[in-house]
């Protein structure tokens, strides 16, 4: 029997990254990351004009094509790090934190980290698989292994922005305490480049050899994170929407996105991209509809009761205050998106109404950026006051509190309060809306296990 109507839950929504920019992508297997359950209007794909001539009565003489713009908004309530932030923030940077395991036979003593290691310079690595990303470097005096850690640990979070003290250990050294006569552990990761003399230090403690694991062998994976940094192009990617009981595939190549992230007390976390595409093709002869690589988690979105830290920090490191009692946030980041047409025929592209390129216009209002919160003191009301200190501001989610191996972390720098109104209800707690206007964020997701876009 026909249908006598189409379903919602016959729909298949997807993404991939482009390889070629604005060049739409064969194979798009990727989920948006998260649950999708609001309407998305789709954007119509011939946008006529009429136009009227003289002597032509008061009737439209032609139907005539406009130039095609594809906008899109898309909700996803995040679960996790396949959401598309690259087309709205910048490039994925993914990294294994893994450690490099060296069992070390000492039969003097255990390690405690209260050895001394000897003065010096010493350097490491950040490594992504293998490559280095920054040299990190620290003068030890006489310190203690413990001390040297601490140091590293400091020099790391302002060559990287702001890591945590867990990313740290697993990206630089991690001093393992055994049993007198048994076996002890140093913990490094893969290097590359000059260790300025840091084996060696750590070799000279009594009856201790150390290298830096190389090969790789023995190397337990713990989980993988994945970090989107401000940039000032964009990646693009193609959606993808299959309407299966229609028999139709739709395709929007060229996509970059602004987004808003957003939280209330009882609610998901949730990302809309507002997709912007320069071109469309649709499909009707249908083989086989594209579907997910992996498979969406069926672990629940992240939400606001799965806020776990976030602190109004020092510029220059330190907490300033621990926001306990925030109540929601509203982030936004505008790209300024604009397409720009060129001549007919480009790129496959129908007598050049389909867009040539998307440009990320200069925004000084890009970031539109508030918080929710219960009144407890007068911090940020004296810091928009005096308007004389950058803050940084950190909000972090996680699945199990102090587990890290499931988090959604976002970065918020060189922010400076606006607008902090110290409202009179009729009655309950004071609440506000604090206005903040950073200079630069960045987002940052960790998963249990690898995830390929």
């Amino acid at each position: 029997m026909a249908n006598e109507y189409m379903t919602a839950d016959r729909g298949v929504l997807l993404w991939k990254p482009e390889g070629t920019p604005y060049t739409a992508e064969v194979t798009i297997d990727n989920h948006l990351g998260g649950i999708v359950r609001e309407e998305i209007e789709w954007p119509h794909p011939n946008e006529l004009e009429n136009l009227s001539s003289q002597g032509n009565d008061r009737r439209p003489f032609v139907a005539a094509g406009k130039d095609n713009e594809y906008p899109v908004s898309i909700p996803v309530e995040l679960i996790d790090a396949r959401a598309p932030f690259e087309c709205a923030i910048g490039q994925r940077k993914k990294y294994n934190l893994k450690i490099g395991h060296q069992t070390i036979s000492n039969s003097e003593k255990p390690f405690t980290g209260a050895e001394t290691i000897a003065n010096g310079t010493y350097h490491l690595n950040v490594v992504d698989d293998g490559n280095p990303v920054n040299d990190v470097a620290v003068v030890c005096a006489a310190d203690t292994i413990t001390t040297m850690l601490v140091k590293f640990q400091a020099a790391m979070r302002i060559a990287t922005g702001g890591l945590e003290t867990a990313e740290v250990e697993y990206g630089m050294i991690k001093i393992a305490s055994g049993t007198t006569g048994a076996t002890s552990s140093i913990l490094i990761t893969e290097g590359a480049g000059d260790d300025g003399g840091l084996i060696a230090a750590l070799s000279a403690i009594d009856g201790v050899t150390a290298s830096i694991d190389d090969a790789r062998d023995g190397i337990a994976t713990t989980s993988w994170e994945y970090i989107f940094d401000d940039e000032n192009i964009l990646g693009t990617a193609t959606l993808y929407r299959g309407q299966k009981d229609l028999g139709i595939e739709q395709i929007y190549a060229g996509c970059k996105a602004s987004l808003n992230i957003s939280s209330s007390v009882g609610n998901p976390i949730k990302a809309v991209f507002d997709f912007l595409g320069t071109h469309y093709d649709f499909n009707t002869a249908v083989v086989g509809f594209q579907e997910p690589s992996t498979a969406l988690s069926s672990l629940e979105p992240y939400r606001q009761s799965m806020i776990s830290d976030s602190q109004i920090n020092a510029a220059g490191g330190g907490v300033v205050k621990d926001l306990v009692a925030i109540q929601g946030f509203d982030f936004k980041w505008d790209n300024g998106l604009k397409i720009e047409h060129s001549r007919g025929h480009v790129r496959d592209a129908a007598w050049g109404r389909e867009g040539y390129v998307i440009v990320e216009e200069a925004n000084a209002d890009r970031y539109d950026m508030s918080l929710e919160v219960i009144i407890t003191d007068t911090t940020e009301l004296e810091e928009a006051y005096n308007n004389d200190t950058l803050f940084d501001i950190y909000i972090k989610a996680e699945r199990t509190p102090a587990d890290d191996t499931e988090t959604i972390e976002i970065w918020l720098y060189s922010v400076k309060f606006a607008s902090v109104p110290v409202p009179m209800p009729a009655s309950g707690a004071l609440k506000a809306t604090l206005k903040v206007h950073p200079l630069d964020t960045r987002i940052r997701m960790v998963t249990a296990s690898e995830i390929t876009v």
